[in-house]
């Protein structure tokens, strides 16, 4: 291979590599600072207060002040940006628009800014949270794309945003599964999966009460719910005030488990009630061989080719999920047709090399 260039990575302060770990995501991240490494000589930068360079086995820039504040540190992180922002001495790769300094980093360094575009920002954000996030949602969206050079959005609906709204470069790079982790099992179990965020917008409440109808046709059909988040006492106490047996809330678990758990699932359920970029797990679950029904919204519906690949419902219809999983658990030959054309989907669309590939060849054009 040719001597690498350089290039900066920075991920904004929902990106801690601490939560990456917490939620058990760190090796996600991990393989994909790796296949960077590859190809580019690699800065790395993050509002984590501990350095995680020997890991990551690149150079990482912690904050140098070990305040973990919330707000606070968000301050702290933006403002040790822009004193470093002299030192950047390479094109900048950003992961995420909700950085409001991004224009001052392009300034100070003088280098080229390419920002990725994952998912709708502000209006996810405005739809799901209140106060002044809410409010600065817009603003931080518009800083972040209206100074890049380049934009790297994961969806035609996210270019099409950024094409009309903001007028600047953009390119088409999904998301991207590790299909050496995520693997087929031949062997599915008698449960269904839910793995993200325990919060209200994710549709978790309509997930359970379809399953508390499943169970009255299928005693011995189980519900396995994975992750963490503000509406998990909300959740269990439903499953109690419902009475609805054999569900199961495993809290945060590691890649390695829940690439087994849904390799082994009879469905993968994502019924979030408003927005999605460009889900992982439900990529993640198709190249596993696992039928996946999602909501029919943004993000899921860019994935999902109704009754050919997955199931789409309405948002909030819990009849709807209800129907999805009777169909999926009394129908095999269709269940199995479904589970074929998801794998064949995502391994053909969706590996980490073929995503990486495509975006190295991108901001190679850049550097």
């Amino acid at each position: 291979m040719r001597n690498k260039s350089k290039i900066i990575l920075i991920s904004g302060t929902a990106g801690r590599l601490v939560d990456f770990e917490k939620s058990g995501f760190f090796n996600r991240q991990k393989r994909l600072i790796a296949e960077y490494s590859t190809y580019f000589d690699v800065e790395y930068y993050t509002s984590d207060i501990n350095d995680y360079s020997s890991e990551l086995d690149v150079e990482h820039h912690p904050l140098p002040l070990k305040i973990n504040i919330y707000g606070v540190r968000h301050l702290l992180f933006w403002l040790y940006l822009i004193w470093r922002a002299w030192h950047m001495e390479a094109p900048i790769r950003v992961f995420g628009v909700a950085i409001p300094i991004l224009p001052l980093i392009k300034l100070l360094s003088g280098q080229k800014l390419i920002v990725g575009f994952q998912w709708d920002y502000a209006s996810v954000t405005k739809a799901n949270y209140s106060g002044l996030k809410r409010w600065l949602a817009g603003t931080l969206q518009a800083a972040g794309l209206k100074s890049a050079d380049l934009v790297i959005c994961t969806t035609e609906q996210l270019k099409e945003i950024v094409e009309k709204k903001y007028k600047k470069p953009v390119e088409i790079v999904p998301n991207f599964v590790d299909t050496e982790l995520f693997q087929r099992e031949p062997k599915k179990g008698n449960f269904v999966l839910y793995a993200g965020r325990l919060h209200w917008a994710k549709g978790i409440d309509y997930l359970i009460r379809a399953f508390g109808m499943l169970k009255k046709k299928v005693k011995n059909a189980r519900l396995v719910i994975c992750g963490d988040g503000d509406s998990a006492q909300a959740l269990k106490k439903l499953t109690e005030d419902k009475s609805i047996s054999d569900v199961d809330f495993l809290g945060v678990i590691g890649q390695d488990r829940l690439a087994h758990l849904m390799a082994q699932a009879k469905a993968f359920i994502l019924p979030t009630v408003n927005y999605e970029g460009h889900p992982k797990v439900l990529i993640e679950a198709m190249a596993c061989g696992t039928v996946c029904i999602a909501t029919d919204i943004p993000g899921s519906r860019d994935l999902i080719d109704h009754r050919k690949n997955g199931l789409l419902v309405q948002p909030k219809d819990y009849k709807g999920l209800y129907e999805a999983l009777t169909l999926i658990y009394k129908n095999e030959n269709f269940r199995r047709s479904l589970e074929k054309n998801a794998y064949l989907y995502s391994i053909r669309n969706f590996s980490i090399k073929s995503t990486l590939k495509k975006e190295v060849k991108l901001l190679r054009n850049w550097i």
